[in-house]
């Protein structure tokens, strides 16, 4: 998958960190909104775009096991 403009990435398990990321698109503008559960499948992700943002929660002092994941590829 190629991520072509500039994104944010967000995992939300209960709506506040999918509220934080629309809130940042909203007033940076031009900013396309990519849940990260969906690039799981994803073999590879390429990033073209000039600017990158991830939104998630922090759980038990660590990372979601799915922002590891992605972040990893």
């Amino acid at each position: 998958m190629i991520i072509e403009e500039d994104t944010i990435l967000y995992f939300s398990g209960t709506g506040n960190s999918l509220q934080v990321a629309n809130d940042i698109a909203r007033e940076l503008g031009n900013f396309n909104l990519c849940e990260i559960t969906s690039l799981v499948a994803k073999e590879k992700i390429k990033i073209e775009g000039k600017t990158l943002g991830i939104v998630f929660p922090v759980i038990y002092n660590r990372l979601p096991l799915v922002v590891e994941r992605i972040t990893k590829s």
